[in-house]
């Protein structure tokens, strides 16, 4: 009766000294977090609260169940309120017909809540369809990625800069403006380069076409043209110019400047309201549609013989740069 009074205290003792020194022995064995290098969320936004950081981020955007957007991020602080700032930011945009659209840069503000993104640091927008965009600073609202500063740009066969872009990923539109300056660059040995500058542009990339507004310079080769309004048509692919279309002022000076050698048929000077063209397949013009309403158009074609042409409306047809017929209506 004795041993089993003792083994009733002592045996509670043992049990509860096993579970002690097990306890004691994870804890030695855990790996504890270095608290010296732990410090608070660094703050970028001095108007909020940082309360958290992540070493990676990532957000998906959904309407009726299609992915719209997928934003990723190397680092992420978030504030108190819906803002984030990221770091190493890379921003896909998923259009319904497959086009998609990616936006790199260093660092960006991001609204969990709006989807809205502020991306600075130096950033770069890609197409799938061809359009590559280079800027310090972007501003996405969902839709529309705009800014006012400076732009490189290359859409499609076209290169240049120009003051500030309005990028409609619905409408898929680019507006380039506050001064652009365009080349589109030749797709054949044959075919020249074509600069043109311009207060405005639009290039419309479901109905394949450039669009330049307000004080329109175009040079190319040998030919010069200044007027309000000019639009370039482009096949399918939007690799081949096929007709061009300028109103306002128009000034159509063509064969000016030969280079030694060449000879181009003389020099040929149209002035109007309105004009439009036809192209060979090597992007040079073969008839140029002339029309005066509701003034006269007049055209001027070194010989020989040499004409001067005031009518309504006429039509020049091009043969190796020589005019080969004219066709006015009284």
């Amino acid at each position: 009766m004795k041993v089993i009074r003792i083994l009733r205290i002592a045996l509670p003792i043992l049990f509860f000294a096993f579970l002690l020194v097990i306890y004691l022995n994870w804890q030695r064995g855990k790996v504890k977090p270095d608290k010296s290098n732990q410090a608070p969320p660094v703050a970028t936004l001095t108007s909020q609260t940082a309360i958290i950081e992540s070493k990676r981020f990532e957000d998906t955007q959904t309407i009726g169940g299609r992915v719209v957007s997928h934003i990723r991020a190397e680092r992420l602080v978030a504030y108190t309120g819906d803002w984030n700032t990221l770091e190493g930011v890379a921003l896909t945009i998923f259009r319904p017909n497959g086009l998609t659209y990616e936006l790199s840069c260093p660092e960006a503000q991001f609204n969990s809540k709006t989807k809205v993104a502020d991306a600075k640091g130096g950033v770069k927008v890609t197409s799938s369809d061809g359009v590559e965009i280079n800027t310090a600073e972007i501003h996405f609202d969902g839709s529309r990625l705009t800014n006012h500063i400076p732009v490189q740009f290359k859409v499609d066969r076209w290169t240049g800069k120009a003051g500030a872009l309005d990028l409609d990923v619905e409408a898929e539109t680019l507006r380039l403006f506050e001064h652009l300056d365009a080349l589109m660059n030749p797709a054949t040995a044959a075919e020249s380069p074509m600069h043109i500058k311009s207060l405005d542009g639009l290039f419309r990339r479901k109905e394949n076409d450039a669009t330049f507004n307000a004080s329109v310079e175009m040079n190319r080769a040998a030919d010069r043209l200044t007027c309000d309004k000019l639009v370039g048509k482009f096949t399918q692919d939007r690799k081949r110019l096929i007709g061009l279309e300028g109103t306002g002022h128009v000034d159509l000076v063509t064969a000016s400047n030969p280079a030694p050698g060449e000879d181009l048929g003389g020099r040929k000077q149209i002035t109007c309201e309105r004009f439009y063209t036809e192209l060979s397949p090597t992007g040079e013009i073969n008839a140029i549609n002339a029309i005066g309403e509701p003034g006269m158009a007049h055209g001027v074609f070194d010989g020989p013989p040499k004409r001067d042409l005031v009518a309504k409306n006429f039509r020049v047809l091009l043969a190796n740069r020589a005019v080969s017929e004219v066709k006015a209506d009284a």
